[in-house]
């Protein structure tokens, strides 16, 4: 594709143009309108997911906190603001590993501990992030079934290497870029596993915020449970979206046993992303005035987190 013109490059501009491909979509989506159809989905089938599923395993409503299947396969093949046939590595059926980034507002920098996000393969041959992420996607897999076959092999198609680091791991994606997302390269398999998955939660909720607002304040600023700088409401339920589901991979991973559950700080993280989505889900009912498709959202996480909060047993 064609990137945007110099006087375009200004965040407003890409906004713009990102909006205008939006309605494109929605215009020229054969059949039902493409936001009735997603709407009703939201309104009518999510619910009845959920009631079908019932209590005894909330774990699949991973797939109906917003409605992510529904939108992402909607939303199959929009132009986006990244080059799509840029050179790449393939990774799975869905997901290539990037070794050219064309995506703009990559610099565009919201974390203060970060430096943009230049691509960087940190001296390590590509094989060596594509065996990394096969096997977070692995991970995630085995412990994730129902997310792994509905949301990853959409929620992610590219993913960008931004340098090595055995301390910390960082991950960005970008709500004008559904699709795209970059990380650094971390030798442990349970944090890249994370990683796979938090992105993947990212695209899927951002995507939802296309379509419908999702909070009305959300961009009051408040204390995160994650960050060290203050964030707006939008970015907690970002992060509570982001990270219920993986305190629900670390479920699973410790119920099978899996060699992973076993190594490490693994009981340690399990406690710690446990009480950063419980200090999140209590800022947001606390302090978040969400709209109707975004108390959906937020009431699926609730029930999600809860069961798995329950399960967890500090001891053990």
């Amino acid at each position: 594709m064609t990137l945007p013109s110099p006087e375009d490059r200004t965040l407003a501009g890409l906004l713009r143009k990102v909006r205008l491909l939006g309605v494109r979509a929605l215009l020229t989506t054969p059949g039902a309108p493409l936001a009735e159809r997603v709407r009703r989905e939201l309104e009518d089938d999510g619910p009845a997911t959920l009631e079908r599923i019932g209590a005894p395993d909330v774990l699949p409503r991973l797939l109906c906190l917003a409605a992510g299947l529904s939108v992402g396969r909607a939303l199959d093949g929009l132009e986006t603001l990244y080059d799509a046939a840029a050179p790449s590595v393939p990774v799975d059926g869905s997901a290539h590993l990037a070794l050219v980034d064309t995506f703009p507002l990559a610099n565009v920098e919201a974390h203060p501990d970060k430096d943009g996000n230049d691509l960087d393969l940190g001296g390590r041959p590509p094989d060596a992030w594509v065996d990394a992420l096969r096997g977070a996607l692995g991970i995630a897999e085995a412990a994730l079934p129902e997310w792994s076959s509905g949301v990853r092999p959409w929620a992610v198609r590219r993913w960008v290497p931004v340098g090595c680091d055995d301390r910390e791991h960082r991950s960005a994606s970008y709500r004008e870029a559904p699709g795209l997302a970059y990380l650094t390269l971390h030798p442990d398999p349970l944090t890249m596993a994370e990683a796979v998955v938090h992105e993947a939660q990212h695209t899927a909720l951002n995507l939802l915020s296309w379509f419908d607002p999702l909070l009305e304040d959300d961009d009051v600023l408040v204390a995160s449970p994650v960050r060290p700088d203050p964030r707006p409401l939008r970015g907690v339920l970002l992060a509570a979206h982001a990270f219920v589901p993986v305190a629900a991979m670390h479920l699973r991973l410790a119920e099978s046993a899996h060699p992973v559950a076993s190594a490490g700080r693994f009981a340690e993280r399990r406690a710690e992303v446990l009480q950063a989505n419980a200090d999140a889900l209590a800022t947001l009912q606390a302090r978040a005035r969400p709209t109707p498709a975004g108390a959906r959202v937020i009431d699926g996480l609730r029930a999600l987190h809860d069961a798995v909060a329950a399960a967890f047993d500090p001891i053990g």
